[in-house]
């Protein structure tokens, strides 16, 4: 009996004596394993890599990796010296559960500026178009592109390019929107006369701060015209066809009499006759303005219609008479005959 309690005991202390020691390894095993673990580098996005596009030039796919970039297009861009330079063009995959899309433009390895959209039920909005050049320009044609991709999205998207945005920001950008066939949405009060003085600031280079009652916000948009021309690289303003009438001095006052061309196509010419006046300091102001559609008569010849633009709330009796006399003046130069009033 004593013998077999000795037997037992022995076996006992040899099995503690095992699992002790194979715990032991186990627990050594894990530590090691964990420190090694805890020593490895951190493995971050080449999408989260501030400045960089070490992910982007792999980019064969529409989406790299989730929380990744797809690379959009390249594009060949200038400096303020001239110089031209290859701009990279992604788009983040976006972990938000909105429509949001976020457009990043690379130059140099360097980020150079970013845009967000929004896909709405008949158009893309720009939610926000930043470049990233804070106070000093550095770059010549970035911001066009960002358009060109989102009259592209528009297409896709099946809005036929349509591209609405709010303008509004510090200094404005109303001009640059402008230059790149935007046009103040349709039935805000006196868009008319924003349009064609923006047109006639264009052609006369002359910046924001020298006109005088123009819109520094203002909502505008991309129609499919617009978008189509912007694709091919052409832009609707300041063009030859658009010029000034006359000028007049009275007083200490300019007056100017502007013909602004808007579009044509096989049956007549849109246009717009506007008047604006120039004071001693430069400034330019916005007056009036009518349509003035140049049709094709049954008799082989043409004629200009003039009638009211619908978002300019007044017309006085003399600015008509201004309007019409700046008319005829054009018409004879066009070589048309008839001119009249359609009020």
């Amino acid at each position: 009996m004593v013998k077999l309690y000795y037997k037992i005991a022995i076996f006992n202390m040899f099995w503690f004596y095992d699992n002790a020691k194979f715990n032991l390894k186990k627990h050594t095993a894990m530590k090691i394993f964990s420190s090694k673990i805890l020593r490895m580098p951190k493995i971050i996005p080449a999408s989260r890599k501030a400045g960089t596009i070490a992910g982007a030039k792999k980019l064969k796919s529409d989406i790299y990796e989730k929380g990744g970039v797809s690379l959009l297009k390249k594009a060949q861009i200038k400096d303020i010296s001239g110089h031209i330079l290859d701009a990279s063009f992604v788009c983040e995959k976006s972990s938000r559960k909105d429509a949001i899309k976020t457009l990043k433009c690379y130059v140099n390895g360097e980020s150079a500026g970013h845009m967000r959209l929004i896909s709405g039920d008949d158009e893309i909005t720009i939610h926000s178009l930043m470049t990233e050049e804070f106070d000093k320009r550095k770059f010549v044609g970035i911001g066009t592109e960002f358009l060109k991709i989102a009259a592209e999205e528009s297409r896709q998207a099946g809005h036929k390019g349509r591209v609405s945005v709010f303008a509004a920001h510090n200094p404005s950008p109303v001009l640059f929107y402008f230059k790149n066939n935007f046009r103040v949405e349709k039935g805000i009060r006196n868009g008319t006369g924003n349009n064609c003085l923006m047109d006639y600031a264009l052609r006369e280079h002359l910046s924001l701060e020298q006109l005088n009652n123009v819109m520094k916000s203002m909502r505008m948009e991309l129609d499919e015209r617009g978008s189509a021309a912007l694709l091919r690289g052409e832009r609707l303003c300041a063009s030859n066809f658009s010029g000034v009438i006359y000028e007049k001095k009275i007083g200490n006052k300019t007056k100017i009499a502007d013909w602004v061309h808007l579009s044509s196509d096989r049956f007549c010419n849109k246009n717009v006759v506007q008047l604006l006046e120039k004071d001693n300091d430069g400034l330019i102001a916005f007056k009036t303005a009518l349509n003035a559609t140049v049709r094709d008569t049954f008799c082989g010849g043409r004629a200009m219609v003039l009638s009211k633009c619908s978002d300019i709330p007044y017309y006085s009796r003399m600015q008509i008479e201004e309007l019409e006399q700046a008319a005829k003046i054009k018409a004879g130069q066009l070589g048309i005959e008839t001119v009249f009033l359609k009020l």
